[in-house]
């Protein structure tokens, strides 16, 4: 891999964050493989990236980014109305994939301890 400068790193993350807030902001699926294949040769940095900003998401400080939050995390997931809200101590944010084995989400757990899973 060739060495990349600031400047070059700099122009693919901002973007790749315009992308994202404009998927999001015209409720396209925000999947990280989408992300991925946008931007070859930078996938590591995007999926950092991709992931840091679901857990801005996650926990509500997005919005000085631009990035809009909700108290009800259950509302960000409401595009698959056939999925529950919550399984669990588990409230789910988004869907990340569908396929023939079913549906794969993010989710928070808040309690006893405050972390991202996919379920």
């Amino acid at each position: 891999m060739a060495d990349r400068g600031d400047g070059e790193v700099a122009g693919v993350l901002n973007a790749f964050l315009q992308r994202f807030l404009e998927d999001r902001k015209a409720g396209r699926p925000t999947d990280l493989e989408n992300y991925r294949l946008a931007f070859p040769g930078y996938e590591d940095l995007v999926e950092s990236e991709y992931h840091s900003l679901l857990s801005s998401i996650a926990r509500g400080d997005g919005d000085s980014a631009g990035i809009e939050s909700s108290t009800e995390p259950e509302l960000r997931f409401a595009a698959s109305p056939d999925l529950p809200a919550r399984i669990g101590p588990y409230h789910l944010l988004e869907v990340l994939g569908e396929g023939g084995m079913g549906t794969v989400g993010l989710a928070e757990q808040r309690e006893p301890l405050h972390r991202l899973v996919a379920l």
